[in-house]
Formats: structure tokens, sequence, C-alpha cells
């Protein structure tokens, strides 16, 4: 930009990127998200013909993440291309007509944005899988504190499943191994629909410390119940995800497993069907005077 586009943007830029009453600190002294905040900014008020956007989604709290969203509608508006790169499912779908998944490189597939995000989470077949076990200890997924041993969808007989009936509860399995121990360790994994969108994420210590399960050096293995009831019928990819709190992704959606579900929870002669949305619980309604 010119010195005088500068001048012209320079209080729309700061106010866009949130960091106003930081504005006189040295950009040395940031944060990683007040710099990329900032970057954004920026780069959103060049008024490129080609606007590049890499994972800022992964930063900001819900505000500018949704302001960063309506920058890139409005880019995109104007007839100028965005190439927004990211793992965050729904955004893609919301924003995107056209996806290409890249791994390693390569282009793995290129087409219509629901298609691709379909043979994303299932791996490109429709064949589905209940239980991934890893043997080799050089092909297990990780790095060097945390060796993934296996990854199972159980029923509640302890069976690797593939299908299930709303009424039954579900339970992802998580088997692995610490060569050492990882401080503030967080083992978990999003849920997803069959078209990309995110229904959750649940981590080992979501709840109070006193109810964590207990993460020790060498062998552990870890379930999350998926309670009966909670799920609309449909189809779903379970993606693991790995980190060290606030220091670093140790497993970010891989490996991932899918799994159907028949609806049949409800006893209502009203609702015996499937409902909008992802989730279809029986919610308690009372009268309040």
């Amino acid at each position: 930009m010119s010195k005088t586009e500068i001048d012209r943007k320079f209080d729309e830029i700061v106010e866009f990127s949130g960091v106003a009453k930081f504005i006189d600190t040295p950009v040395k002294r940031y944060s990683s998200g007040m710099s990329v905040r900032l970057a954004f900014s920026v780069a959103a008020h060049l008024d490129p013909e080609i606007l590049l956007v890499d994972e800022v989604l992964s930063v900001g709290d819900a505000g500018f993440q949704s302001k960063c969203i309506g920058k890139m509608q409005d880019v995109a508006s104007e007839g100028r291309t965005v190439i927004f790169v990211s793992h965050v499912m729904q955004a893609i779908r919301n924003l995107c007509d056209r996806t290409i998944h890249i791994d390693k490189g390569r282009i793995i597939d290129d087409g219509p944005t629901q298609q691709i995000i379909r043979n994303y989470l299932t791996g490109g077949s429709q064949r589905q899988l209940a239980e991934k076990v890893w043997d080799n200890k050089d092909t297990q997924p990780g790095d060097s504190g945390f060796r993934l041993l296996g990854l199972r969808i159980l029923d509640s007989g302890g069976n690797t499943a593939q299908a299930f009936r709303t009424s039954e509860p579900i339970r992802i399995q998580v088997e692995f191994e610490l060569d050492k121990l990882i401080h503030e360790i967080g083992v978990g994994y999003d849920l997803f629909s069959a078209d990309g969108s995110m229904v959750y994420r649940s981590y080992h210590y979501d709840d109070i410390p006193e109810r964590w399960p207990t993460i020790q050096l060498g062998y552990n293995r870890l379930e999350c119940v998926i309670p009966a009831g909670m799920l609309n019928g449909g189809s779903y990819v379970v993606r693991l995800c790995v980190l060290q709190q606030d220091i670093k992704w140790i497993l970010n959606g891989t490996p991932e497993l899918s799994f159907d579900v028949e609806f049949d929870h409800s006893r209502s002669p009203f609702f015996f069907k499937l409902r909008r949305g992802v989730i279809a619980p029986v919610l308690e309604w009372k009268r309040s005077d």
C-alpha cells in the first residue's frame, strides 16, 4: 500500500484487528494470536485480486473469527478470488463452492465442496472402519513422547461396531503409550456429521480436575461415552485430537473412524423420524407458572 492508502485505511485496519490498545506496543512483544489478527486485517484491506488465507480461524475469539469469515465473503462477492486453507470443515462448507484436498504437496481431490469434504472425512472410501490398530512402533502416530496404539468405536458390550441405534450409547476408545510424561496433555476427538458439520469436540479434561481419568507413564486406555438419545440418525466421523495445551498439536484430526446411527430413541407418536439438526435430544418440558 502507498503511504496515502495506509493513512486512509489505518484506523479501519486497527479497529478490525481488535488490537487498538496495543497498537503502540512493539510487534515483537505481540502474542502469536495478536500478530495473526493484525496480519489478517492488513491483508484483508489490501484489496488484492487473490486473497490467500491459511488457518486464520485457528486464532482469535469467536467474534474475530466471525469478522474474518464476513470479510472473506465480502472479498469473494466483489468478484475477487479467496483461497481459504483450513481444517475447519464447517467454515469450508459455508465459504467455499469448490474445494481442493492437498496432502504432502499433492492434489488428492478437487471438486464440489460437499463431495470433497465427504471424501476427506471418510478417507475417499465408503468402507467404514470402526477400529484402527498400530502394532509396529515405527508407524505409530504421535511424536517422541506420545504413541497411538489403537482407536476404536465400541458398543455397550465392548465390541467394535459400525452401526448403532440412537437409543444405544457409543463408546470411543483411545489406546496409547507415553514414553515421557507430557505436561497438560489433552486427549480428545472431534465428531463430524457426514456433510462436514462439526457436532462437538471432547477432551478428557473437560470436567473438573477431580474427575479427569489418570494418564500415566507407559500404557494408557481412555474411553468417552456418547450417551444414548443424543445423536440424530445419519453417518458420523470421529477424528482424533491430541495436544499439549497452549504449546503444540501432537495429533490434529487424524486418524479417523466412521459409523452409522439409525434413529429410534423417541417414544413420542409425533417424534418418530429424523429431525432437522445434527443432534436430536429428547429434552424435558414442564409448565412454568
